[in-house]
């Protein structure tokens, strides 16, 4: 009898240490907590955490940076924004978050146009700005806005046939232009026949594929501008351009005759040779953030003469099985040793960039040829990694190199699609095997203590 009382004595000390064991555990826990903040996101895709630009981005607020979120009472979206901003929180103590009530706070609505429920108002350095979509890219792009000290201008080359930024038709470049804009890029035409000259406040010139000549006196004024430190994207195409010859001379850019062909399009089964696929990326910092291929429909392949002051990369190469084809493009187009056709690899696209004093003042000049225009246009800007490739170029020459590679999210399907007989085994399993186990079990272990 007594060892029976002894066992039970035991049995309660040893469950009342666990309990306090337990208790002190938790509480050294939940102080572990407070000091500390670990963070770790084992999803495939890494879903739950930001981007490597995106934290790049965030290092480097100097000063307070502050979400204030407008949004009713909604549980599960304000845990799905706060969940979404306190990732960027956690890299950055300069973040601080508000949620407020729109209704008791109508002022404010006003003040900055409120429309949406969780609609977010993100301040810096006195700069403000509302954005209505909540999510990685939006965030980021709005972030680097407000980082940037000045509004930039691109400006299009227009009057002699380009490609025009605000058009919907399929050559044209809307598509690009509308996200251009999202990330704060403010954007007009510019006719030197007009004008007469280039504004000063020009972050970058674009000449997008014109059709017919430049007049002398306009080819005079792009010359002063890449002389005195501009920034230019030239988009060109075969057999054209040859108007632009003194532009082409003084960058050190040839343009090799003919059309750039692949023949592994051929493998891919894109049906046409002269449409060529880059799949392999040479090492720059625009094609860093590039997850997938960009397609060229039709390029003239680019030779690089450029003078030892400028330095030169190429962004843009195609395989070894592809050449120059200067005759009609068919199915069997073949290479042509004993012609002026040359075999591949070949350059596509370069970068340029210098420094120059312009004023007293040292900057760096960027330039970009592309011999491509069609890559960038409605038509063909949703293939692979188009989009992306084309307004990391803009933010190249804009010298928004923190916003290069803010990726777009993509939500992976996570849903877990069941058979009927698998529903059957799982719902038989909760409903009756588990309990009956942990009924057994009681039962057992029961017997067992009746029995000491």
């Amino acid at each position: 009898m007594k060892n029976r009382l002894s066992e039970r004595l035991i049995d309660r000390l040893q469950g009342y240490s666990f309990i306090i064991l337990f208790l002190l555990a938790t509480s050294l826990l939940h102080g572990l907590n407070q000091q500390y903040n670990y963070h770790s996101d084992w999803t495939k895709q890494q879903q739950n955490s930001l981007s490597e630009a995106s934290i790049q981005l965030v290092t480097q607020l100097h000063e307070p940076l502050e979400f204030t979120v407008f949004m009713h009472t909604n549980k599960p979206l304000r845990q799905q924004i706060s969940g979404l901003l306190k990732r960027y929180q956690r890299h950055s103590e300069q973040i601080k978050i508000t949620f407020i009530n729109p209704d008791l706070h109508p002022k404010m609505v006003r003040q900055y146009n409120v429309r949406l429920n969780g609609e977010t108002l993100i301040q810096y350095q006195g700069r403000s700005k509302t954005i209505q979509r909540i999510d990685e890219q939006s965030i980021s792009n709005a972030i680097g806005q407000l980082i940037q000290q000045q509004q930039q201008w691109l400006l299009f080359l227009t009057g002699h046939g380009e490609r025009k930024p605000f058009s919907d038709a399929s050559h044209d470049l809307s598509t690009l232009t509308q996200r251009l804009q999202q990330q704060g890029i403010r954007i007009q035409q510019l006719n030197l026949a007009q004008t007469l000259s280039i504004p000063d406040n020009t972050q970058t010139l674009v000449i997008a594929s014109p059709q017919s000549d430049l007049l002398q006196g306009e080819i005079n004024i792009i010359r002063q501008y890449i002389n005195r430190g501009g920034n230019l994207l030239w988009l060109t195409e075969p057999g054209a351009d040859a108007h632009l010859y003194e532009i082409e001379q003084q960058l050190g850019i040839y343009r090799l005759p003919g059309m750039a062909v692949d023949a592994n399009s051929l493998l891919l089964d894109i049906g046409d040779p002269s449409f060529v696929y880059i799949t392999d990326y040479p090492g720059h910092p625009l094609n860093q953030s590039l997850s997938a291929g960009s397609l060229l429909p039709q390029p003239v392949a680019l030779q690089d003469r450029s003078e030892p002051q400028w330095q030169t990369r190429v962004l843009l190469q195609t395989s070894k099985r592809s050449w120059t084809e200067s005759g009609p493009i068919s199915d069997t187009i073949h290479f042509d040793s004993d012609t002026a056709e040359q075999a591949g690899p070949l350059d596509l696209g370069w970068s340029m960039q210098r420094e120059i004093q312009h004023q007293g003042q040292s900057r760096q000049q960027r330039i970009i040829i592309i011999g491509d225009g069609d890559f960038a246009s409605n038509a063909y800007i949703g293939n692979g990694s188009n989009l992306e490739f084309a307004s990391n170029i803009i933010h190249w020459l804009n010298h928004n190199d923190s916003l290069i590679d803010i990726p777009i999210r993509k939500q992976h399907n996570i849903q877990l699609n069941l058979g009927r007989n698998v529903q059957y085994i799982i719902a038989f399993g909760f409903l009756f095997i588990l309990p009956l186990s942990l009924f057994i079990t009681g039962i057992i272990i029961r017997t067992r203590r009746n029995r000491r």
